[in-house]
């Protein structure tokens, strides 16, 4: 909190959960505008397109009134960049092994035929 605050800490505690309310409420319609864009057809792009932007910049108007001090939020950008980079590489490995998984079964001519398949016993190792 910046530190003009810190006097009327209460007050603004008492503005902030009104706040967050009305952050979280936004921010859901400016998804679903969004995903409307994304959807519609070519006629009606530009008309939800200008709507999407309306309720984005009133939503990106209240960030201020947070009155967060710059370092928080430098620190929140790193967490939130460090959050994404670790779903890219789960996501990343989670496509491979589902490739892996398809070319071994796509090419496992003892399926096809009916015959039984190589199976192994995984446990977990003994501590």
């Amino acid at each position: 909190m910046v530190d003009k605050l810190v006097e009327a800490r209460e007050k603004h505690l008492k503005q902030l959960r009104f706040l967050v309310k009305k952050v979280r409420f936004l921010d859901e319609r400016v998804d679903e505008k969004f995903e409307a864009w994304q959807q519609a057809a070519a006629k009606s792009r530009q008309r939800l397109w200008t709507g999407f932007k309306r309720t984005d910049k009133e939503l990106q108007s209240l960030f201020s009134r947070f009155h967060f001090k710059q370092r928080i939020i430098d620190e929140m950008t790193l967490v939130t960049e460090n959050i994404r980079d670790k779903m890219q590489s789960s996501l990343q490995r989670l496509e491979s092994s589902i490739t892996r998984i398809i070319r071994r079964v796509g090419d496992d001519s003892q399926v096809r035929e009916g015959k039984p398949a190589r199976t192994r016993t995984l446990r977990a190792p003994a501590a």
